[in-house]
């Protein structure tokens, strides 16, 4: 097999791969009846696996959009690769938004975004979206806010710096899946961490 195709079957099984396996099943358990929907910024920072899936979307991420694969399809169909590739990326953050543990329950990918939005988009309005959306979100302390918000920053970002790109659009629909999941189950959006907190 061609050393290209392995690198883009690994990057989707890094990016497949739901972050929810990273926990101990206690842990697991302990998310799966939480009811909060805070923005637990600072145990979420502490959480090696929060930084584990930052790491490997954007790792992933880079991977996947430089593999010779969507390359090829790119040459032979313009603008397909793109919509493979924000396939791949819809698909990958469902896969780390929904989990089960005796029933649904739906995370708040919001590390795992983050790299995809760093793979995607030039750092600096990237950045700039990431840590405005931040911000704001802390300030009013719920997580349902971060990807919309995060979207529309970096849409506004984006194509003030570099102009309107199918990658700038691919990257603002991806974001706010989580809360359309979450939401169309009538579901809460909960911070993912091994530290926090039920209440």
């Amino acid at each position: 097999m061609d050393p290209t195709t392995i690198i883009f079957f690994l990057s989707l099984a890094l990016l497949f791969l739901p972050g929810s396996l990273l926990y101990s099943a206690a842990t697991r358990e302990r998310l799966s009846e939480k009811t909060s929907s805070r923005f637990r910024l600072l145990e979420m920072s502490l959480t090696w696996q929060n930084w584990f899936d930052l790491g490997r979307a954007y790792l992933a991420g880079a991977a996947l959009m430089g593999s010779s694969v969507l390359q090829g399809v790119g040459a032979t169909r313009p603008g397909f690769e793109w919509m493979i590739a924000g396939t791949i990326f819809a698909v990958a953050v469902v896969l780390q938004t929904i989990h089960y543990r005796g029933s649904f329950y739906f995370s708040a990918p919001v590390f795992f975004v983050w790299g995809v939005t760093l793979a995607l988009v030039d750092p600096i309005p990237a950045l700039f979206a990431i840590i405005f959306s931040t911000i704001f979100t802390r300030m009013v302390d719920h997580i349902d806010l971060k990807f919309p918000l995060l979207a529309m920053v970096l849409g506004v970002a984006g194509y003030l710096t570099e102009g309107f790109s199918l990658q700038l659009a691919v990257a603002c629909v991806i974001v706010p899946i989580p809360l359309i999941v979450a939401y169309a189950s009538m579901g809460n959006l909960l911070c993912c961490s091994r530290l926090e907190p039920l209440h």
